[in-house]
């Protein structure tokens, strides 16, 4: 037991807590952040009425089990939280990348 409780903290510093893994995690970090900002405000302008130009093409790329104008807040960051979570970690690092 005190062999395994020694493997999983020598693991945790090492291979988790490593320059690397951190790095990467704080990058995952701003892109989810990012994508859910633009989409999130993309969807709350239109429903406003004050959809920029920008706007309109980042709606664009919603698939359309996504678009739609939702009346409850909840309901608008729930279908964003849901089109972000079904990304693949390379999509959503190459569709962060072309919007900014």
């Amino acid at each position: 037991e005190a062999q395994l409780k020694d493997i999983i903290t020598i693991s945790v510093q090492k291979i988790y807590l490593s320059k690397e893994v951190v790095e990467k995690e704080i990058k995952g970090y701003g892109v989810l952040t990012n994508l859910l900002h633009v989409f999130t405000t993309a969807v709350n302008n239109e429903f406003e009425g004050k959809t920029t130009g920008f706007d309109k093409l980042v709606l664009a790329l919603l698939p359309d089990e996504y678009r739609g104008v939702k009346e409850s807040l909840y309901e608008r960051l729930l279908s964003i939280c849901s089109f972000v979570a079904g990304m693949s970690d390379r999509y959503a690092i190459w569709l962060n990348n072309k919007l900014t």
